[in-house]
This record gives structure tokens, sequence and C-alpha cells, in this order.
């Protein structure tokens, strides 16, 4: 579903799909990590430039929360929408 009003609106459509594909593909029950790599092998396979585990300065009010860590976002560029993803029993999550 395209929606012109947002700006990444086919780019997070194919991120979605991407999504679900996994699960078609994988179905329950695996922990994050296992969903995480096989999402970044279905955005490869999809064309979809991306980083896994990028560091993210974490701040409030110009004060750093936390030094630099990696965190288990998806970040197809430096201008494009960051996820993170979740699993439970039955879903992928995609925040």
């Amino acid at each position: 579903m395209i929606d012109e009003k947002y700006k990444h609106s086919e780019l997070t459509g194919k991120i979605i799909g991407c999504a679900m594909e996994v699960h078609k593909y994988l179905g329950n029950g695996f922990q994050e990590v296992v969903y995480q790599r096989a999402l970044s092998i279905e955005l490869n396979i999809q064309g979809i430039a991306h980083v896994r585990e990028q560091e993210m300065p974490i701040s409030h009010k110009c004060f750093s929360l936390v030094p630099l860590m990696k965190w288990p976002t998806g970040c197809p560029t430096a201008t494009s929408p960051i996820w993170h993803i979740k699993s439970s029993a039955n879903n992928i999550f995609l925040d």
C-alpha cells in the first residue's frame, strides 16, 4: 500500500513485504537473531541496501544517555527509515 503523502511509503511497503516473506518461510518460534539474519538476506535478495546493528548515539537535551552502542536496527540508507525487529512466539514486529 503506497501513500504518496509519506516520503518513504514505497520503501516501507517493500520492507514489510520482506518481513512477511521471512515469516512465511521460517514460521514461528525462532530467536530474534534468526529473523534478523533472514530479513537481511531477504533485503539483499530484493536489492534493498541496508545496515544491520547500526551504531546510534542516544541523547536527551544534548546529554548522552549511553555510549555509542550497536542496536539491532535496520537502515537502508542514511536518509531512510530505521526499524527495530522483534519477535514473539507467533509474530515478527518491525518498530
